[in-house]
């Protein structure tokens, strides 16, 4: 609205209204994971895209963030798009026995809203992830690397994590 000009009476929070059908498969299938009533799961979404390199972590420091995670009784949820498979199947081997959860990359946009709906949280780049957890209510810590953090609204429910590079100012 500040790029355009345009002021707003009321500032509106998107909603992504899940089926209940949706809900109901999503659970199940993390049921199969292992994924109990009080799993606190937190998602941790790989995908940027060819376009957003500079937006994700490394697969180095994925690993750190999956390992803190299950060191502090959380359940990492690894997910990505289909371009990001390759990596996240080397960072899942990474961790042999370890309780993270991989829901595929071959998701449609439905299945990995509802998946996104069952997690406490997602850290993800500046991607659709970040815009569907925002729309579900979902506790976001989303990555910028060339976008501007300050066009997204959290609605005091996550936080930006902003990259400084010169080649960015």
């Amino acid at each position: 609205s500040d790029i355009v000009g345009v002021t707003f009476k009321e500032n509106y929070q998107p909603v992504l209204y899940l089926t209940t059908d949706e809900i109901i498969k999503a659970k199940k299938y993390l049921y199969t994971q292992g994924v109990q009533k009080t799993t606190t799961l937190i998602s941790v979404n790989t995908s940027a895209g060819k376009r957003g390199q500079m937006k994700r972590l490394s697969e180095e420091k994925t690993i750190e963030l999956l390992e803190r995670l299950i060191e502090k009784g959380y359940t990492p949820m690894l997910a990505g798009g289909w371009e990001e498979a390759d990596r996240n199947a080397r960072i899942i081997a990474k961790f042999h026995n370890k309780s993270i959860i991989d829901i595929g990359c071959r998701n449609n946009t439905r299945e990995f809203s509802a998946l996104i709906n069952e997690c406490k949280a997602i850290i993800t780049a500046d991607t659709l992830a970040m815009h569907i957890a925002i729309a579900l209510n979902i506790y976001t810590v989303a990555f910028f690397g060339p976008t501007p953090s300050q066009e997204i609204y959290f609605y005091n429910n996550g936080r930006a994590v902003t990259a400084t590079l010169e080649c960015l100012s």
